[in-house]
């Protein structure tokens, strides 16, 4: 390939920095992913200036495709401590400036802090990889024409909440609450991951984004192609408890 310099012109899909493109067959109504070490750019240059004019639904959404990144890449069953201290730090960030270039997107400091949580997530999952919060966001934004960032955050804190079965998570849910700022220190695990999971939930709202996914104009008849499509996709793989079809259509019942 050519050389490969990417500046980021939105702070979430973390592209700058990972080795996978997505392509869409509209034909097929599929995303399908690449991977390989020619696609990770040589540089990246990370320049606020870039997505000053970026509109607040833009911003919003995707940052919360950093956000998802950062915590997919904790609870993938390829998670390991370098980059759960990243994805840590990652989380921070976007709570803490997602909000702020949201209501003033003129924001240049938390514009910088989202660029970093960006790259932050795409390094994160580039050793970790995602899970089932994109592999069901890929489908819906293939068969429903909903952005990337949207489709996430739909969709995050529903996933999360059927990884609380799993064993390990609900303690990698407590550290996700650290770095949310949370008061979570003499909570149980279990509690201090539903806090978590519900200041995902306030902040999507905060955001005016969508939460399920009649919202998106997805109905129940569309739920068996949509569930096959999940399936199917290669995200799937590191997703703890190796869900099955049933698990997969508990999680788009619950998300309707």
């Amino acid at each position: 390939m050519l050389p490969h310099i990417a500046i980021p012109t939105t702070a979430g899909t973390g592209s700058e920095s990972t080795h996978v493109a997505m392509v869409t067959d509209d034909a097929r109504q599929r995303k399908l992913m690449y991977q390989g070490g020619d696609l990770l750019p040589k540089v990246a240059i990370l320049d606020p200036r870039m997505t000053l004019s970026l509109p607040p639904k833009l911003t919003a959404a995707t940052g919360m495709d950093a956000m998802t990144h950062a915590i997919e890449s904790m609870h993938s069953v390829w998670h390991q401590p370098m980059t759960d201290g990243l994805a840590m730090q990652g989380i921070g960030l976007v709570n803490t400036f997602l909000p702020r270039v949201f209501a003033d997107g003129q924001d240049g400091f938390g514009r910088m802090n989202m660029l970093m949580a960006a790259t932050i997530g795409g390094i994160s999952v580039s050793n970790s990889f995602i899970c089932i919060v994109h592999a069901a966001a890929h489908p819906i934004g293939a068969m429903f024409h909903v952005p990337h960032g949207i489709a996430v955050g739909v969709m995050l804190p529903y996933a999360m909440e059927m990884n609380l079965k799993y064993e390990g998570v609900p303690a990698i849910y407590k550290k996700v609450a650290c770095s949310l700022d949370l008061k979570v220190e003499s909570d149980d695990d279990m509690t201090a991951a539903r806090k978590a999971i519900e200041h995902i939930r306030g902040l999507i709202a905060s955001l005016e984004l969508p939460s399920r996914l009649s919202d998106l104009g997805i109905k129940q008849s569309d739920f068996e192609p949509l569930a096959d499509e999940i399936m199917e996709d290669k995200a799937i793989m590191v997703t703890p408890g190796n869900p099955g079809r049933d698990d997969i259509m508990g999680l788009i019942h619950a998300a309707l």
